[in-house]
């Protein structure tokens, strides 16, 4: 069995048993480890009754009939204020040095005395009955309870200065009918059909580990600095039917397994200025990192390399980012990083406003409804380097394999306005970019093309009590005429949708190849028609048929540990001309079908350290993906579990 198969495998097998442990409270909540002296306890306990031997280790106190010091057993228990006394035992110290802790008797006194302000505990909350207190002692290994290994105690020998570790197992499953071309070398001999078997398989395991050091408090303030280090391990199977679908050379089979190790994260973070007393700051982040430039991933959301200032101001009301993002190639079959760069420099500047109605309304800013959304303004710019880049299948993804494969140069521009948030009872989320710049060479147009690219998308969803019902609309503008040196169409740097679904959703979730062109109709993870050749490692294409989404949504809380999303959208390509132009076709139509989906989202802990996803998605094609495609229907279904220690 390969190493990192193995690996993954005793992930899948120790988290799941490590995230369902949870320590039992010591003697019924209380800590006996730590000695109460009998005479400091008499003075408390006169207002409960009874007598007083001894406490301490194993030994206990008689009030009215019970016993105190471990266990409540008799009738009369204790007393209220023997009770009072009791329950505010400190359970939560830090470390098993006696000589570190507070005295045993400074509960019962007016000033209690404590080496540090780790050890100054916990109450002992009950919620419900004796083994179901949040304030139990842990231990090093238990990430339900207060440990050093996860951030919650300073590193020994240190009071200002953490580390947390997190190890996270993703394990998938994945089966997809795509309308797959049969090509020059069909599987059946004699196939003479354009589009042949058409299912995929897929099986992949990615393992996460994470290590934060960092110095500062645990909460509230930012941290002074911080050193953030991510490697990920990811092995991958891919199934088809079909010849020359998995890799250029169709002799090669149609079967894959890859796999690949990379650093996803590493980054150095500092805090250069406080500029309030209410912890504003300006901060800095220098190294591999992941950086999401609006609400919902439309334009930029990637782990990558880059320089990136941010802070906030005005008691967190105002908030901005500043960064400079040389980006880093990903490998081709399990879209991690790999540590070269890919000749994209993008650049970033947004600022974020909360409670935006109440500031540029300020007649209204007591009203109710004037708080709740936020608004941001971004400028995003893309200088990309004219390259020739093959990916890990032999397949050329730079420039693309339709038209003149020339190499250009991208100088462009995106100015954005979003919002998210609610307004009353109303959730509100919303987006508006338009694009600008000059390609040197557009592959389709066969020129230099000037962009002119717009997008506008939102939804609006209103709560009635564990139910959130949504409709959203989208468009991508698309390109009426592609030779005509304006690019009218729509693409992002490198966009990651949550919206329509999300990745429950069929069109969000899939790539879907244009037969004969060497490009994608739409891209994995991606909710724009933008003729890429790969949202992975291709460049921004202008030259597109566009989007238009409608659609609405229903998602429910069935129980807390369970959630259910499901979506219904109607899709329409916003223009056909560059699809006639491609595929040498005559007038398409413009409805793509129907794109259906459901999933759920089950965490049997009630926390993130145990998550099953699941989902199943159908696309019911309109005539004009059968003008390009077939009438059969597409489906996909997907099995996801997430295992966090």
């Amino acid at each position: 069995m390969h190493n990192s198969t193995r690996l993954l495998l005793v992930a899948g097998v120790l988290l799941p048993v490590t995230a369902g442990c949870k320590v039992q409270p010591v003697d019924g909540n209380i800590d006996r480890r730590q000695p109460v002296a009998a005479e400091s306890l008499a003075s408390t306990l006169k207002s409960g009754g009874g007598t007083i031997d001894t406490l301490g280790h194993g030994d206990s106190v008689t009030v009215g009939g019970g016993t105190a010091g471990g266990v409540n057993t008799g009738a009369g228990g204790l007393g209220p204020a023997a009770r009072e006394a009791v329950k505010f035992l400190p359970l939560g110290y830090a470390g098993d040095d006696p000589g570190a802790r507070a005295r045993g008797d400074a509960p019962y006194e007016d000033i209690v005395p404590h080496p540090d302000r780790w050890r100054v505990g916990f109450p002992a909350w009950e919620r419900g009955s004796m083994t179901d207190s949040p304030w139990d002692l842990g231990a090093w290994w238990d990430p339900y309870h207060q440990n050093v290994l996860k951030g919650d105690y300073p590193l020994p020998g240190t009071q200002n200065l953490f580390l947390s570790l997190e190890a996270s197992a993703v394990l998938k499953y994945e089966t997809k009918k795509l309308p797959i071309p049969s090509g020059g070398f069909p599987r059946d001999a004699g196939n003479d059909t354009f589009f042949g078997s058409s299912h995929l398989h897929a099986i992949e395991e990615t393992l996460f580990i994470t290590a934060d050091l960092f110095h500062g408090e645990t909460s509230f303030k930012p941290v002074d600095w911080r050193v953030l280090i991510k490697g990920a391990f990811n092995k991958n199977y891919v199934a088809t039917q079909e010849n020359g679908v998995l890799y250029a050379d169709a002799s090669a089979g149609r079967t894959r397994t890859d796999d690949h190790a990379t650093l996803q994260q590493a980054f150095f973070e500092t805090t250069i200025a406080s500029v309030s007393p209410k912890y504003d700051v300006i901060q800095a982040r220098l190294g591999i990192q992941q950086f999401n430039s609006d609400f919902r991933g439309f334009m930029f959301c990637d782990d990558t390399l880059g320089a990136r200032f941010f802070g906030n101001y005005d008691d967190n009301k105002w908030q901005w980012n500043l960064g400079w993002f040389p980006r880093l190639e990903k490998d081709t079959n399990s879209g991690l990083n790999t540590l070269h760069k890919n000749g994209q420099n993008v650049y970033v500047a947004n600022v974020y406003r909360q409670d935006a109605l109440a500031a540029l309304l300020p007649k209204w800013k007591d009203a109710n409804w004037s708080h709740g959304l936020t608004t941001q303004v971004s400028i995003h710019h893309l200088d990309s380097n004219a390259s020739v880049h093959y990916d890990e299948n032999d397949i050329l993804v730079r420039p693309r394999i339709v038209g003149s494969l020339v190499p250009g140069e991208s100088n462009l521009t995106w100015l954005g306005w979003t919002n998210d948030g609610h307004i009353d009872r109303i959730n509100v989320t919303s987006a508006l970019y338009h694009a600008s710049g000059t390609q040197d060479f557009d592959e389709i147009a066969g020129r230099k093309v000037d962009v002119e690219g717009n997008l506008a998308a939102l939804e609006l969803s209103i709560d009635r009590d564990w139910m959130r019902f949504r409709v959203q609309g989208l468009w991508q503008s698309g390109d009426d005429k592609p030779q005509d040196g304006t690019a009218k169409g729509f693409d992002a740097i490198f966009d990651n949708e949550n919206f329509a679904g999300g990745e429950f959703g069929f069109w969000n979730r899939q790539g879907i190849g244009l037969a004969g062109t060497g490009v994608g109709l739409v891209q994995g993870g991606s909710l724009y028609n933008t003729l890429r050749s790969s949202k992975l490692e291709g460049s921004p294409a202008f030259v597109n048929p566009g989007l238009l989404l409608l659609g609405a949504g229903w998602d429910a809380q069935l129980t807390p540990k369970m959630k259910l999303i499901a979506n219904a959208s109607h899709l329409w390509f916003d223009d056909t001309a560059s699809l006639e132009y491609v595929l040498g076709q005559g007038k398409l139509h413009r409805a793509i079908g129907w794109d259906l989906s459901a999933g759920v989202i089950w965490r049997p802990l009630l926390t993130d350290n145990v998550i099953v996803k699941t989902g199943v998605s159908a696309l019911l094609p309109s005539r004009g993906f059968e003008d390009i495609y077939t009438d059969d229907t597409l489906y996909a279904g997907f099995l996801e579990l997430v295992l966090t220690w």
